[in-house]
């Protein structure tokens, strides 16, 4: 397995450890896809639903604070309009 690989599967499971805390579940509302470097996050609220993206750069991958870059992409999923 690539580094890449090995970082973008990190990278989930950081994502997956901020549902957990939140006691969220991530079925139907996380997706992602290793070969476009992209991560959708789904908040559904009363009058509807948004989708927080990210897509990553190799650098970003390779060289990012993974734990921060989940911290954000979720911290954004909680702030309606983002």
């Amino acid at each position: 397995m690539s580094s890449t690989q090995q970082r973008w599967d990190q990278l989930v499971s950081y994502v997956l450890e901020q549902y957990s805390a939140h006691h969220q579940d991530p079925n139907f509302n996380f997706e992602h896809d290793y070969a476009q470097r992209k991560l959708r996050l789904r908040c559904t609220f009363a009058d509807g639903q948004e989708w927080v993206a990210r897509t990553l750069t190799d650098d970003e991958l390779l060289h990012g604070d993974l734990r921060a870059i989940a911290r954000e992409l979720y911290a954004a999923l909680r702030e309606p309009g983002q």
